[in-house]
């Protein structure tokens, strides 16, 4: 059964299934202006608009719900929400050739505890010290990279606060203007530095394999002061 709304190319389509279809033109709910194929407008205040996507009928292995995006020659996005997860209602983004039922590669997961996994369905799996963002198919070669400008730098910041130097207590710096690489604790004492091959320890323009600036070196056992017997010392102090 069709519907005509100005021509024969704009109507909807009811099949004998039970099945909709819009042809010819765009759908909108919420708005009578729609500028793409489905627009979904909720203008009321302090009420959440969206879309739902059901499926009373899931278990451990099929998906509660499925958004996938098809193009003319080869299927595109599929996102999920699933039970394949671990914890279970998360969400999975897959990428490439595929289908509901036979899904493509995993791109993106967010499990029900709000880890984030890239190339993995199970971040939670990993450590739960290290477990927030995990990287990585766990076959071949895997790597992040940071893609800074040309004479930027590269960074990682460890905090325990946002005020202050809580914000960058710990920190490795990549710089591309001079090649270096620095390592900083505390709140940004420098530690050390990777210059051309040369490691510094105390410096930031080391000139040696091993450049040590500082009152000396000292190997022994932690938990004796100073230098005692059965420390190995050597005291650069004047």
């Amino acid at each position: 059964t069709s519907i005509g709304i100005s021509d024969s190319d704009e109507r909807i389509e009811f099949d004998g299934a039970g099945d909709i279809s819009f042809l010819g033109c765009n759908v909108g709910i919420g708005t009578a202006s729609p500028s793409s194929v489905t627009q979904i407008e909720n203008t009321a205040n302090n009420v959440a608009g969206g879309l739902i996507v059901y499926n009373p009928t899931h278990n451990d292995s099929y998906s509660s719900g499925v958004i996938q995006q098809v193009g003319e020659k080869t299927d595109g996005t599929i996102i999920t929400a699933t039970h394949e997860v671990i914890p279970a209602t998360g969400y999975v983004i897959r990428t490439g050739s595929g289908s509901v039922t036979a899904q493509g590669s995993i791109a993106l997961t967010i499990d029900g505890s709000g880890n984030v996994g890239i190339g993995t369905m199970s971040p939670g799996d990993f450590h739960a010290n290290a477990d927030n963002l995990v990287v990585g198919t766990g076959t071949g070669n895997n790597g992040i990279t940071l893609n800074s400008g040309t004479g930027s730098q590269g960074t990682i910041y460890f905090a325990d606060g946002t005020a202050g130097a809580a914000a960058y207590a710990g920190q490795i710096v990549y710089d591309h203007n001079v090649d270096k690489m620095s390592f900083y604790s505390n709140g940004g004492t420098q530690a050390m530095t990777i210059d051309s091959g040369n490691v510094g320890i105390g410096t930031a323009s080391p000139g040696a394999p091993l450049d040590i600036d500082g009152g000396g070196i000292l190997i022994g056992k932690a938990d004796h002061p100073g230098f005692a017997a059965d420390h190995l010392a050597i005291d650069f102090s004047t």
